[in-house]
């Protein structure tokens, strides 16, 4: 959710900005108040807001995600990683060249 950045912080602006998710206006309600009741996000009237010990959460899980992310290619040498990388850029090309294809149908 966006209350973290500031960006989204009212159950409306969430609503329009991750609505393709699929997840109700009650959902998010109540993962709001469970997040207030855990003392990671205040709320203000309509106004949310991370607090200090939210933010430290967090921060603490989006730094773990990226270990874990990343960890999957620890054990590759440098050679490997650059063709991992030279793979990757190739998948990207193709699925730009894909998407004007697509937009152009």
């Amino acid at each position: 959710m966006e209350v973290w950045g500031g960006k989204n912080n009212t159950l409306d602006k969430i609503l329009d900005e991750l609505g393709f998710r699929g997840i109700t206006r009650d959902e998010y309600a109540s993962i709001l108040q469970e997040l207030v009741e855990r003392g990671w996000v205040q709320q203000d009237r309509e106004i949310y807001q991370s607090t200090a010990d939210g933010k430290r959460i967090r921060d603490e899980a989006e730094a773990l995600t990226d270990k874990y992310f990343f960890a999957t290619w620890s054990c590759l040498n440098v050679s490997e990683l650059d063709e991992l990388a030279s793979l990757a850029s190739q998948l990207c090309d193709g699925l730009q060249t894909q998407k004007r294809i697509t937009a152009n149908t």
